[in-house]
C-alpha cells in the first residue's frame, strides 16, 4: 500500500514538472500566472534603468509627465522631471506632508499624473519601484495646483522603504499622482492604476 503511494506521488509530481510535454522554466525570474504569489513586486524597472518618459508639460498642463487611465501601466523615471515640491512638500500655499517630514528631502525631482476616477468604481493606484520613491495623492479640479488653491492631498499607503505603495480613489474624482524622489534617490518606477 504504501509503494503505490509512493508511485502515485511520484507520477504526480513528473506530470506537476512538466515533463509530459510542457516547456520547462529555466530563468530565475518568477512568471505571473494570474494568481496572488503573495508579492506585490510586479515592477521589473531597476532604479538605474532609463525609460523612456514624456517630458513634464506632455500632459494637459505644464506640470504634468502623462494623463493616466484605467488599466494603465507606465515605467518611467523621475530623473528629468520637475523640482517644483520640496521644503516639506509644498506648492505655494498648499502642502503635503511625507510620512517622515522631519528627515526626509523632497528637493529631487518629481513626476505628476493626472488621473480622473470613473464613477461607480474604486480605482487603486500602485507605484512599485527599487528607488527611494514617495507617492503622495492630490485632489483637485485644476492641474498643477497655484497659491490660492485648496486641495486635499494624503500620503500613499505604505513607506517608500517597503518600495511599492499604493493608494484607492473615490468614485468620480480628479486627481494628480505625484511621485517624488526621496533624500535624492531619483531613478525609475512602474505606476499602475488599477479599476475593478
Amino acid at each position: 500500500m504504501m509503494r503505490t503511494s509512493l508511485l502515485a506521488l511520484a507520477l504526480a509530481l513528473i506530470a506537476c514538472n512538466g515533463n509530459g510535454g510542457g516547456d520547462e522554466d529555466t530563468d530565475a525570474t518568477t512568471d505571473s500566472s494570474g494568481g496572488d504569489t503573495g508579492n506585490n513586486n510586479t515592477s521589473t524597472a531597476q532604479c538605474d534603468d532609463d525609460p523612456a518618459t514624456p517630458a513634464p508639460g506632455s500632459g494637459p498642463a505644464t506640470c504634468l509627465t502623462a494623463e493616466l487611465s484605467c488599466g494603465d501601466s507606465v515605467t518611467h523615471t523621475t530623473t528629468g522631471g520637475n523640482e517644483d515640491l520640496a521644503d516639506g512638500y509644498q506648492s505655494g500655499a498648499w502642502a503635503c506632508i511625507g510620512s517622515d517630514p522631519l528627515t526626509a528631502d523632497y528637493s529631487g525631482p518629481e513626476r505628476r499624473y493626472r488621473f480622473v476616477a470613473p464613477d461607480g468604481v474604486e480605482p487603486t493606484v500602485t507605484l512599485d519601484s527599487r528607488c527611494d520613491l514617495t507617492m503622495k495623492i492630490v485632489r483637485g479640479e485644476s492641474a498643477c495646483p497655484t497659491d490660492d488653491t485648496q486641495v486635499s492631498c494624503w500620503d500613499a499607503e505604505g513607506d517608500y522603504t517597503d518600495r511599492v505603495q499604493t493608494h484607492t480613489f473615490f468614485p468620480g474624482l480628479t486627481y494628480e499622482i505625484i511621485v517624488e524622489s526621496v533624500d535624492g534617490s531619483e531613478g525609475a518606477y512602474t505606476l499602475s492604476i488599477d479599476c475593478p
